[in-house]
């Protein structure tokens, strides 16, 4: 199972991308952030309203690619999905639920949507647990926000600056000629 901090894994899948049946793997994504989704069911209903989010959405959900995951491999044959996929929305179907179990989403009786925060060098930022409603996307949207500025913070900081991590973590310990 993938923790917060570590790669994910790139498993190629079936998807519908840009109104075209394609095989992808989360690295075909690389260089972008990436929201990787798993609705409780994706329906027409679920799968037009993730595009139509990602279409009005701040622009900071624009430079990332939203990835709503179904497991029912029927969604392939489905008249609907051709035209959300020719949105924003890329539709991955996970007929092995291999996916699912790589980032230890439930299967059996979700109720609520998970949704995955990847940076562009393909780690695992943020999970978070929501209603699939406007209000949990707005939320993803303010979390990929920040996931962004501190990303770009980052990439300016040199890496002998004094705010690195062991700097942080050893400027509260006493030091040894302190007696306490």
């Amino acid at each position: 199972m993938v923790a917060i901090g570590r790669k994910v894994p790139s498993l190629r899948m079936p998807a519908l991308f840009k109104g075209t049946l394609q095989y992808v793997g989360l690295d075909h994504f690389e260089d972008k952030w990436i929201l990787l989704c798993f609705p409780a069911r994706l329906t027409l209903e679920e799968a037009s309203f993730l595009n139509r989010e990602v279409c009005f959405a701040p622009p900071t959900l624009e430079q990332a690619t939203l990835l709503a995951v179904g497991s029912d491999p029927t969604l392939l044959h489905q008249p609907w999905a051709l035209n959300v996929s020719g949105g924003s929305t890329v539709l991955l179907i996970d007929p092995l639920k291999r996916l699912h179990r790589e980032f230890g989403v439930s299967v059996q009786m979700p109720t609520r949507c998970q949704s995955f925060v990847i940076s562009p060098q393909s780690t695992l930022e943020f999970l978070m647990v929501h209603d699939l409603n406007g209000r949990g996307i707005s939320t993803l949207a303010e979390i990929l926000q920040a996931g962004v500025t501190c990303y770009r913070r980052q990439k300016r900081r040199p890496n002998n600056s004094s705010l690195s991590r062991q700097g942080v973590r050893y400027a509260n310990r006493p030091s040894k000629r302190c007696k306490a």
